[in-house]
């Protein structure tokens, strides 16, 4: 399989991992330290490398997904990881607030 057929098949992967956990291009760029053209041409086929596929899967993505087509099994809800990938993208202040509410 070339290059370009992986990033075909990863690119969707990607902007779909991204739409499922409900995050946005502007803060999915703001977390990995991209501009918006490098993430849309990852979106659009472009092969990232091991540093921001392992940056996606510490945001929730499912990276065995990205790569294969396969998901992992999955023991949280659509909303847990929605939460779980908020979390992960907030504010110091902001998760020490989510745990002091959730106390």
């Amino acid at each position: 399989m070339t290059t370009e057929n992986i990033g075909q098949q990863l690119g969707p992967r990607l902007r779909e991992e991204r739409r499922r956990l409900g995050i946005k291009v502007k803060d999915m760029t703001a977390s990995l330290g991209l501009s918006r053209n490098m993430w849309h041409r990852y979106e659009m086929g472009a092969v990232p490398g091991l540093s921001i596929l392992i940056a996606c899967s510490e945001l929730g993505f499912d990276i065995a997904y990205l790569l294969t087509g396969h998901r992992t099994p999955v023991f949280l809800t659509s909303t847990e990881a929605l939460l779980l990938a908020r979390f992960r993208t907030a504010s110091v202040d902001r998760r020490d607030f989510a745990l002091e509410t959730l106390a």
